[in-house]
């Protein structure tokens, strides 16, 4: 049997979280039960501060048949990744994000989609008021069609002022109907905004950043390429760079850091 849209409220909540060497595991359980819950997740990046180690974050939820199920979700690097953008993956609560390997901060971001039931005082409302026939009924679609003419048993005045007092409880009942529905599309359309958004690509970077990168790689001990041909495809890889001169050029720079040493 579906569901009265009329009786159900939707709301959406922005989600966010940090996971760290300290805090690594992070427990999304939700709202209370009567609750039609989505996390739908937006982005996940790391830090400013974040070290250039791999982050890799997992996340663990019911799959379809309700076992828990756990899920690698992103592998970052500040040196060549630090942001996905994961374009409304939708999960439902209860979740669990997880830090598997790095120090962070990562964060992750979101929104939380609830739909809710009226409350009792609502519902109360509309049992309070009194039993009667209607004159006019409802299609399946919600269409009011009139309704067979009644036979005159009683005087024209009785008739005409119990017709008034049924017309206005159909006007009342259809201004509800149509408010439910006017929640209910205003929801949709702003989800399907937020998900269809792209993301704008990530600029390649500069030849004096990719620089300043390889120098901080190698203060740092990191072991870069020793052929040309692989230093290229490094480059090709890492930093999208597809210039053979500005190539060239790196791999003298990355000579001199060896000779400075």
């Amino acid at each position: 049997m579906a569901e009265d849209p009329g009786k159900r409220e939707a709301h959406v909540s922005i989600f966010g979280c940090q996971l760290t060497l300290d805090t690594n595991e992070y427990r999304f359980n939700g709202e209370g039960d009567g609750m039609t819950q989505q996390l739908v997740l937006q982005t996940v990046c790391l830090g400013a501060d974040a070290s250039d180690d791999l982050h890799r974050v997992e996340v663990e939820a019911a799959n379809a048949q309700g076992k828990l199920t756990t899920v690698q979700l992103v592998a970052l690097r500040s040196s060549i990744l630090t942001t996905v953008s994961l374009a409304g993956f939708a999960i439902t609560p209860p979740v669990s994000f997880r830090l598997k390997s790095g120090s962070g901060p990562v964060h992750i971001s979101g929104h939380h989609f609830i739909s809710q039931e009226n409350s009792e005082e609502e519902e109360e409302e509309n049992n309070t008021s009194p039993i009667k026939k209607p004159s006019k009924h409802q299609t399946s679609q919600g269409i009011l069609l009139p309704s067979p003419k009644k036979l005159k048993f009683e005087d024209d005045s009785e008739d005409e002022s119990e017709e008034e007092e049924k017309a206005g409880e159909d006007e009342e009942n259809q201004r509800r109907l149509v408010k439910a529905s006017s929640k209910t599309s205003g929801l949709t359309k702003k989800v399907k905004e937020k998900v269809k958004t792209p993301s704008l690509p990530k600029p390649p970077p500069s030849l004096s950043d990719i620089k300043d990168r390889l120098k901080s790689m190698s203060d740092k001990g990191h072991p870069l390429p020793k052929t040309e041909q692989k230093f290229e495809n490094f480059l090709k890889s890492s930093f999208k760079l597809e210039d053979k001169k500005a190539a060239n050029e790196l791999w003298a720079f990355t000579q001199s850091l060896k000779g400075d040493k």
